[in-house]
Order: C-alpha cells, then structure tokens, then sequence
C-alpha cells in the first residue's frame, strides 16, 4: 500500500525541484556569457596595452626632471631645519650652564650667610650663658647674703626671746593663754541676751494660757515639785537685786554667780563666769565691761602678735636650713 503524502511534503519537493531547475539554468547562463565575452575583452586588452605604455614612456620624464627639481629643496629644508636644531641645542646649552652657574652662586651665598648665622648665634648663645652665669653669681651671693641675714634675725629673736623668758621667770608672770577672747565674745553675746529679756515682759518658754493645740488645757492648781519654793511669779527671784530701767544688767550684785541659783540655767551661769574670768562684776556700769573687755581683747591680740612673730621666725629659720639640705 502507497502512503498518501501530506501538502506539505509536496509543496518542498515541488520547491526543491524548482530551484534545482534555477541552479542549472544560471551556470549555463554563466557559461554562456563567458563565452561572448571573452572575445570581446582579449580585444580591449590589445587594443589599450600601447596606449598605456605610451603614457608611462611620456611621464617617466617627467617624474625624474620633477625629482631633480625637488631634491635641493628637500636638502635645503633638510639643512635650514638641522642649523635651528643646533641653534636651539647652543641656546639651551647656554642657558643651562648660565642657571647652574647662578645655582652655585646662590648655593656659595647661602652657605656663607648660614654660616655667619651660625657665628652670630655662638657668640649670642656664649654671650648669654656668661651673663647667666654672672646672674647666678649674684644670685648666689643674694641667697647667701639672704640667709646670713635670715639666721643672724633667727638668732636676733631667738635672743630676744631667750630674754623675755627670763625676764618672765624672773618676774613670776605666767604665760598668757590665747583663748581669753573667746570667753569675752561668750560674755558680750550672754550680755546682749539677757538684755533682750530684761526688755520684754512676757514669758518666752511658758506655755500659754489659750493654746490652739486641740486636747491641751493648763493645769489650774498646777502641783509644786518637793524642794522648790512656791514664789509667786510677781516677786523677784533674785532678792535684793533690781534690774535697770533701760534694760541692762546694771545695778545687780558683784557677783551674780552667787546670787543665781543652780537651777537658773547656762545662761546666767555663762555671764557670771565670763565676769569672773574679765575681772568684772556684772553688776558694773556697760561702759566700764566695755572698757574692761577693750582691754582685754588688746592684750589677747598683743599675746597674739608675739605668738605670730616667734612662728615666723622660726619658720624663716627652717627655710635656710632646707635650702641648705637641698643644695
């Protein structure tokens, strides 16, 4: 049995057929072309061929006469172009030895001025180490003049004090002490407190009649502790003593350490004590505890100034020790 082919199967082989058909039908084509026109072509060749051997005879003439023309030229550009490359070389070459020279001369001027650079600078550095060692000289010499001085003041005071000491063994007098002044401010400051109090007639520490704290109402028969005197609060608790009229302490006892009692508190007792240590009563007159407490602050502050002078001087007779040890 034939198998029935599809259409395109035989549209491909109808193609291939075609086109092989094509091929056969332009080589013979070719072919025949080649062969009218080859004797056509030899013909041209034959009849060009002395026409161009004519021209080449007519312009090889020509070409060497322009040749020979053309040579001077060439050689003459050729040589103006080598004597400006050998100008331009001599200008060069003179130029450069000229910078070179100027180079070593600058080179020659900067080496002489380091060098009296340098000279001036050794001469100014040997100049300032003569003056500082003429400076330490004196120095030296001040330093020593200085503790000289320093120690012959050390033994000037050490002397004096020597003597002050003999002279207060010899009198009997003992060494004040530096903290009287303090009793004296203690003193002034109770003064002005009692003061303020001795103004003002209301009780500053009782406890008042209608407090506004809830819960609190005073004892109306207030109970009396064993021992304690049942003194109306209008009498005056301290007898035979009456206060000023303008506030002071005046007027009061000589000494208010014995008429206070011991239950009066610290403030009396400060007063009292500070009375006995300036030598005052505390019932004198403000302006004779002014003057007494002048006084006694003037010599605490004398007593001071002496204390300060023998520490300086000691202290500026350890220094040259310490300088010594150092050196």
């Amino acid at each position: 049995m034939f198998r029935r082919k599809s259409r395109g199967q035989v549209i491909g082989e109808e193609l291939s057929e075609g086109f092989s058909h094509v091929r056969v039908a332009a080589n013979e084509a070719t072919r025949a072309a080649a062969e009218a026109l080859a004797p056509r072509v030899e013909a041209a060749r034959g009849a060009v061929g002395p026409r161009v051997e004519a021209a080449r005879d007519a312009l090889t003439p020509r070409v060497e006469a322009a040749r020979d023309a053309l040579n001077p030229r060439v050689e003459a550009t050729r040589g103006a172009i080598i004597k400006g490359l050998d100008t331009a070389r001599a200008q060069a070459e003179d130029r450069l030895t000229t910078a070179r020279q100027q180079a070593s001369t600058a080179r020659d001027q900067a080496d002489s001025e380091r060098a009296e650079i340098a000279d001036a600078s050794r001469r100014s550095a040997k100049k300032t180490a003569k003056r500082a060692k003429k400076n330490a000289k004196r120095a030296k010499k001040t330093a020593v003049g200085a503790r000289r001085d320093a120690k012959a003041a050390l033994a000037d005071v050490k002397a004096q004090a020597k003597a002050a000491a003999k002279a207060n063994r010899a009198s009997g007098a003992k060494k004040r002490r530096r903290w009287p002044f303090l009793l004296v401010i203690v003193g002034v400051v109770g003064a002005v407190v009692a003061k303020k109090r001795a103004k003002t007639d209301d009780d500053l520490w009782g406890a008042p009649s209608d407090s506004p704290v809830r819960g609190y109402t005073e004892d109306p028969q207030p109970s009396t502790a064993s021992g304690v005197s049942a003194t109306p609060a209008t009498d005056d608790p301290y007898p035979g003593v009456t206060a000023d009229t303008d506030g002071t302490i005046a007027e009061k006892t000589d000494d208010y350490k014995s008429v206070a009692p011991d239950d009066d508190g610290p403030l009396h007792g400060k007063l009292a004590d500070s009375a006995h240590e300036t030598g005052t009563a505390v019932g004198d007159s403000p302006e004779a505890q002014e003057e007494t407490w002048s006084e006694m602050i003037d010599a605490t502050k004398d007593n001071d100034d002496a204390a300060n002078t023998e520490e300086a001087a000691k202290h500026a007779a350890k220094e040259p020790t310490k300088k010594s040890k150092g050196s």
